[in-house]
């Protein structure tokens, strides 16, 4: 790459979003960016915990001053909303940008606003590719007509490579043969008052169900979800939950290493019309990963990766179809049979080859 090519963002270097440090530390280390200029605070203690685990990287990483854009010759952005943010910047500094649209962020498919955004960066001339990691957001592209704008499907995220080692297809503590309790695991950030567009309130539903069955369940719930946000009707729940909070990536892959099945019950437009999350959360590959058991809805049709009933569970949002699904699959093949499979699946289109490669090499042929 024969320009300075710098990432745009508001969150990183927090450790806490995985799929950043995984791409933006991939990106740096093989040269394809130059440094990464950021809006997040309290800047000094993110940069500090940053760079304790990556010291190599550490003065590559820098506060967002946009007299630094003066020398640069490209920009990388992930998300609609850092798009909005630093498009003024692109355009004083006459920066072309390439555009990583993950589901989230503002990208409520339908907006006019989101419309108007990429129609605008595609006028200004800058615009010089897209990143697009699901069906949905390619369609929706198509219909706003890019023009020559080249557009790449990676279909999924980027994964932290501490969940692609050894040692999740080799678990044998899954219930019931090697625990009398059947231990979920909820794995997510909290965007709403109730969580509903993230299943939370299903998920304690499901674990109720589940229980009228006489099944023992144990929840680990991981995330930004609290005590306080079990409504009072699931309040006798909350002697068999465990609240985490936020993990990095070894304390979660610890508490995801001992549980049966991670269940991820999201709901599209809850938040915004248009909103959705990409099938499977980043999340649920995650748990995966760590040997765990997926149950998934997948209310916008999206699943191309996993067979029903033999890599995953793919039920419907109610909480009573979920937990009888669940008691059919401990009537039939088992969790660890589903958590193999799925492992399977995961581990082919989640690794460096499928995700983080496709990135490195679009982003070196636009700003070649």
């Amino acid at each position: 790459m024969t320009s300075r090519v710098v990432i745009l963002d508001d969150y990183f270097p927090s450790l806490l979003t995985g799929f950043r440090v995984s791409e933006f530390t991939y990106l740096l280390r093989e040269g394809a960016v130059d440094a990464v200029m950021t809006t997040a605070e309290p800047y000094a203690h993110l940069s500090q915990t940053f760079g304790e685990t990556f010291p190599d990287l550490a003065n590559r990483v820098m506060p967002f001053d946009p007299s630094s854009l003066a020398d640069a010759g490209g920009a990388y952005i992930t998300f609609v909303n850092n798009a909005r943010y630093f498009m003024p910047y692109l355009v004083e500094h006459k920066l072309p940008v390439v555009l990583q649209l993950y589901p989230g962020g503002g990208l409520n498919l339908g907006d006019p606003n989101v419309d108007r955004l990429i129609i605008d960066l595609r006028a200004s001339g800058l615009l010089r590719g897209l990143v697009v990691t699901t069906e949905r957001a390619r369609t929706w592209l198509e219909s706003l007509d890019v023009g020559d704008v080249p557009v790449a499907l990676i279909p999924g995220v980027a994964i932290e490579r501490t969940y692609l080692g050894p040692g999740a297809g080799s678990r044998t503590n899954y219930y019931p043969t090697a625990s009398d309790v059947l231990r979920f695991g909820f794995v997510a950030h909290k965007y709403s008052a109730d969580g509903r567009d993230k299943g939370f309130p299903d998920f304690l539903a499901t674990l109720a169900a589940v229980m009228t069955d006489g099944i023992s369940v144990q929840g680990s719930v991981i995330g930004g979800f609290t005590p306080d946000d079990v409504p009072a009707g699931h309040q006798p729940l909350l002697p068999y939950l465990t609240f985490h909070g936020p993990l990095l990536s070894e304390a979660m892959k610890a508490v995801l290493f001992s549980v049966d099945l991670v269940v991820s019950q999201n709901r599209a437009d809850v938040l915004a019309v248009g909103q959705f999350d990409g099938f499977p959360t980043a999340s649920s590959v995650i748990g995966s990963l760590c040997g765990a058991g997926l149950v998934l809805t997948d209310p916008l049709n999206q699943n191309r990766l996993f067979v029903h009933g033999r890599d995953a569970l793919i039920v419907p949002d109610d909480p009573a179809v979920a937990a009888a699904s669940i008691v059919q699959l401990l009537n039939g093949i088992g969790i660890q049979a589903l958590a193999r499979h799925g492992l399977r699946v995961t581990r082919r289109h989640y690794g460096v080859q499928a995700q983080l490669a496709p990135r490195l090499e679009f982003l070196q042929s636009v700003f070649a």
